[in-house]
């Protein structure tokens, strides 16, 4: 069931990236959280908000998170080359950083429905 969808290599139709960007957006709340608490258990880091509250520490694991996937996707379609892709990866991270990470997801879902490079 999640083959199809977690396949970041091949192009996807409008449905299709609206299904990974939820899915994508479900794991990131959940690696967030998880990863938040157990570095404000460990006292790395301070805790203050939830995900949604954008706490410093939420925001700059959600933009690594955004850069990481967004990457991958570039990578595993060869459009490290074209410079659509790469404005869409910055534009996502700089989103997902100084505005909303849930808006920030966009162009990383958009990144794949554009075609596979030249191998």
């Amino acid at each position: 069931m999640f083959g199809k969808l977690t396949d970041l290599s091949g192009s996807k139709s409008l449905t299709e990236a609206t299904g990974l960007y939820l899915f994508l957006l479900t794991f990131l709340i959940g690696l967030s959280t998880l990863s938040v608490h157990i570095l404000g258990i460990t006292g790395v880091a301070t805790v203050s908000g939830g995900f949604f509250d954008g706490g410093e520490t939420h925001v700059m694991v959600g933009s690594l998170f955004t850069l990481l996937v967004s990457s991958l996707i570039v990578k595993s379609k060869h459009l490290t080359s074209d410079l659509l892709a790469i404005v869409l990866v910055v534009t996502g991270v700089i989103i997902s950083y100084k505005i909303s990470l849930v808006i920030g997801m966009i162009p990383v879902a958009y990144l794949t429905t554009l075609k596979n490079g030249k191998a």
